[in-house]
């Protein structure tokens, strides 16, 4: 006889030994009983914890305002926002995970007024005028490179090409808006962004009626794309402790401004802005544009040097007064350009040096003529030439041994007009007659023909200025020493050439 009880339930059942009832018919009992009193489950069998689950309040979003009809043309402008569906993820499920899913389409640049007319803006005033061309400012610092670039054509087209057909207060007007954003573009990091800024500022500088309130800006900025801080690299040693002046640089190893083009589209800017500028002006920035066009000198880009000596050449003739200080530091900028593989531009930089000169008349013009010609005082070295070798470089030497015809050329007249014209000469003479009178050997016969009769100028002057000296030896007719009492003959040293007729 056996018995089974089941626990917690008060329930027993009985089998006697004896008895018939199968085991398999009381286990189907008790499953079910169990299965009256086990919760209801879904089809696979796991419970569904859901319904214990608080439904959560969505937060009611604020109703987005509307554009009015006659701003519909801004809808093209947005960025509209996309719910993008991951795999297994519903998108209108957990809010809290919205942001994460959301991606920003960008869209072309935006069109604004300025395509409307490609005729012209209307221009009846000023207030007009920028209202139009507001949206193109705008985009000037939008994120995209597209944007810009094309709201910088844009502007471009209007203040650049159509300049002309604009009043003045219309310009002065453009240029209070457009001057800080376009400064900023200076320093883009697209080259054709810079480019086109560079380009509008240029023809605001010149149609502009007064550069007055803009030039507190602009000169700063252009020191800082070019460099011109400290070209020297001194300025934070004493002065006993400066190096001389052919031991200072000479050209740029590596502009602020890597682009070659955009160089010469500031070497255009600062040439337009120097010519604007009046000398009050000039005055209140003449260590910015004096170290601006230094810059442009020692520039390894051969146009923007051939630019920058033209600029200087206008510059030094209109405020020679003001260059008193300027005229060592300025010559020393030129020697690069002396030396420059394009005998354009080597004359070119002479035609500066001439300019510089009448700027350090009765000061500074001899340490200018001494670093040509690398004159060294017997009694100083400096202190590098004890540890390795000091080279200077006799430009002097090397522009009358030039390897082109018209250098040379132009090089000797040019030393005949210092000693012809430059007030000071008379402080020069010792270092530059040696020179002229290596002319009169010069491999090519028309360039010692003309340095003959450019020493026979030299001659006449030095006649007229030394008249009481020499009166004596012209009327009484006394033979020189060399003459050997007339009787010593002496053949002509342009290769035994007189006026062109060869001699004996």
């Amino acid at each position: 006889e056996g018995s089974w009880c089941q626990s917690r339930r008060c329930s027993c059942y009985c089998v006697m030994a004896g008895g018939r009832q199968d085991v398999d018919d009381i286990w189907a009992d008790m499953q079910r009983e169990q299965g009256a009193n086990r919760p209801t489950t879904n089809r696979g069998g796991i419970g569904d914890i859901s319904s214990l689950q608080r439904e959560r309040i969505k937060a009611k979003r604020p109703q987005t305002k509307k554009l009015d009809a006659s701003l519909q043309w801004m809808q093209q402008w947005a960025a509209p926002l996309k719910l993008r569906a991951e795999a297994g993820i519903a998108a209108t499920k957990v809010d809290s995970l919205a942001s994460d899913e959301l991606s920003i389409s960008r869209m072309g640049p935006p069109a604004t007024l300025i395509d409307a007319f490609a005729d012209g803006i209307p221009s009846g005033t000023p207030e007009t005028f920028l209202a139009y061309i507001q949206r193109d400012i705008n985009c000037l610092s939008e994120d995209s490179l597209s944007v810009r670039l094309q709201s910088l054509q844009k502007l471009e087209r209007v203040l650049v090409h159509r300049v002309d057909s604009l009043s003045t207060d219309i310009v002065d007007a453009v240029s209070e808006a457009l001057l800080k954003p376009l400064l900023k573009r200076m320093k883009d990091k697209s080259e054709k962004c810079r480019e086109l800024s560079i380009r509008i500022l240029k023809s605001l500088v010149e149609n502009t009626s007064d550069l007055s309130p803009m030039l507190a800006y602009i000169f700063p900025t252009l020191v800082a794309r070019l460099g011109c801080e400290d070209l020297d690299g001194v300025a934070h040693l004493p002065e006993v402790m400066r190096p001389d002046p052919e031991q200072k640089p000479t050209e740029l190893a590596r502009p602020v401004e890597e682009s070659e083009e955009v160089r010469l589209e500031l070497g255009h800017f600062v040439a337009a802005l120097i010519r604007r500028c009046n000398p009050s002006q000039i005055y209140s920035y003449i260590d910015e544009a004096a170290g601006l066009l230094r810059a442009q000198t020692m520039d390894p880009f051969h146009e923007v040097k051939a630019l920058a000596c033209e600029t200087m050449i206008g510059f030094c003739y209109n405020h020679t007064e003001m260059l008193l200080h300027f005229s060592e530091p300025m010559g020393r900028s030129l020697t690069s350009c002396l030396t420059h593989n394009h005998a354009k531009i080597r004359i070119t930089a002479l035609r500066a040096l001439t300019a510089i000169l009448w700027c350090g008349v009765w000061k500074h013009n001899h340490e200018i003529v001494q670093m040509l010609m690398a004159w060294q005082d017997p009694n100083k070295a400096p202190i590098k030439a004890f540890y390795e070798p000091v080279t200077n470089i006799n430009y002097m030497s090397t522009l009358s041994f030039d390897r082109h015809p018209a250098v040379r050329r132009f090089w000797f007249e040019t030393l005949a007009y210092w000693l012809l014209r430059v007030p000071d000469k008379v402080d020069h003479e010792p270092y530059i007659f040696p020179y002229l009178l290596a002319g009169l050997c010069d491999e090519n016969e028309e360039i010692a023909l003309e340095v003959f009769w450019l020493m026979e100028k030299c001659g006449e002057l030095y006649e007229t200025e030394k008249e009481e000296d020499l009166r004596k030896t012209k009327q009484y007719g006394f033979d020189y020493g060399w003459t050997y009492s007339g009787r010593g003959f002496i053949p002509f040293p342009l290769q035994a050439i007189w006026g062109g007729i060869r001699g004996i």
